[in-house]
């Protein structure tokens, strides 16, 4: 099959490899919404010392597939389903879940059911990155940003950008802490936690 791709995807790893190197020092890896697979094999490559696990809706299962194959990567694994409340949180030990342009497309419960699912899954240190748009304070951080959310609202129920401060509210209730913001091309962001319970 053809390889699916994203044109921003393409764009925007580079400056997230740049940010996970500041965190990532081995181990296992979650890729939450894996999508295209871009990202999966870029990463894999960048960071021969992890082990990426991709997953995803079905749907994109055989596109990641063509991606990973075609790499010949030993340490980008196949994807498994997962999606938050429709499916149980994948089994393993993972010392970090990744998660790029993924919570303005669920719908706000399954974004909660997904914070849920990483308090009760991670162990004490594991990191959470989440890759977006963001609002702060109820307010876009650009024109383009608030033109999006609209044209997301319009066509999916529930997706949405969200806000910066129910996210981090949230995943400290489920027992993190924000490590950084790191602030993003294209009006985008990277929020880093950490499992302190």
């Amino acid at each position: 099959m053809q390889k699916p791709f994203s044109e921003a995807c393409q764009r925007n790893q580079e400056p997230i490899k740049v940010v996970l190197d500041q965190y990532i020092t081995g181990g296992n890896l979650l890729e939450i919404g894996s999508g295209t697979g871009q990202h999966a094999v870029f990463m894999g490559k960048a960071f021969k010392e992890i082990t990426w696990n991709t997953s995803d809706h079905i749907d994109y299962h055989e596109g990641i597939k063509a991606w990973i194959k075609d790499s010949e990567l030993k340490n980008v694994i196949e994807p498994i389903f997962y999606l938050a409340s429709h499916s149980d949180f994948p089994k393993g030990k993972y010392d970090y879940v990744y998660s790029a342009n993924t919570l303005h497309i669920m719908s706000w419960i399954e974004c909660k059911v997904l914070f849920k699912d990483l308090g009760h899954n991670l162990e004490k240190d594991a990191y959470v990155l989440f890759y977006g748009p963001f609002k702060y304070n109820d307010q876009f951080t650009s024109k383009s940003n608030e033109q999006f959310d609209q044209n997301l609202r319009s066509r999916a129920v529930g997706s949405a950008i969200r806000d910066f401060e129910d996210i981090k509210s949230l995943m400290e209730k489920e027992g993190f802490e924000l490590i950084n913001d790191h602030v993003m091309p294209a009006n985008n962001q990277t929020l880093v936690f950490r499992k302190i319970t």
